[in-house]
């Protein structure tokens, strides 16, 4: 199981609680509100170990326990856009510059880039896109969302390549903002 960035597309609210035995509700996460699933913890789609942004602006964790249909969505259903980035490939015996197509999110304010051992290497500016394959986001910052190419300012794509790995994970912001209209890491939820 991986970790993942997801969307409460419930349609309605649901509750957070403090423990999987939903004893103490400490949140409520909002329709079309984003936080990242810890899915690593174990759990069953029943007691889901979430983080997200609480009423003071936190970023904690919390319990979603029996959430509604939809309430656990995957971001990669509410993508901004696709892009074609021509890739290095290994055709036979020589290299070939071939097109892949790749999901793509809006960064509404700079965001930082971090590569796999958390290890800040890039900032992608406001108004550009990270553009990814999976719903995957970090098993340390499950608020991060993995991404394989970021725009520089030029609009350029930037290929990840650090630590030995070519994805990383860009800060969505929900230190800022996990609302649809405001978070800064958003698609079309």
């Amino acid at each position: 199981m991986s970790n993942m960035f997801c969307i409460n597309k419930s349609g309605g609210q649901v509750p957070i609680y403090s423990t999987p035995e939903a004893t103490t509700q400490t949140g409520t996460l909002y329709n079309r509100e984003a936080f990242g699933y810890n899915r690593n913890w174990g759990g069953d789609d029943v007691h889901c170990s979430i983080r997200f942004r609480n009423s003071s602006g936190n970023v904690i964790g919390g319990f979603l326990v029996n959430p509604p249909s939809g309430a656990l969505s995957e971001c990669i259903n509410y993508v901004y856009g696709t892009a074609v980035i021509y890739e290095k490939t290994l055709v036979g015996n020589y290299y070939a510059m071939l097109p892949v197509t790749y999901n793509t999110f809006y960064i509404r304010s700079a965001r930082t880039v971090y590569n796999v051992n958390a290890v800040s290497i890039a900032t992608v500016p406001a108004g550009k896109l990270v553009a990814c394959k999976t719903s995957l986001s970090g098993d340390s910052h499950p608020e991060w969302k993995a991404i394989n190419y970021y725009q520089n300012s030029a609009g350029s794509w930037i290929q990840i390549n650090s630590a030995g790995h070519t994805y990383g994970f860009v800060d969505t912001g929900l230190s800022v903002a996990s609302g649809y209209s405001s978070i800064p890491f958003y698609g079309s939820w």
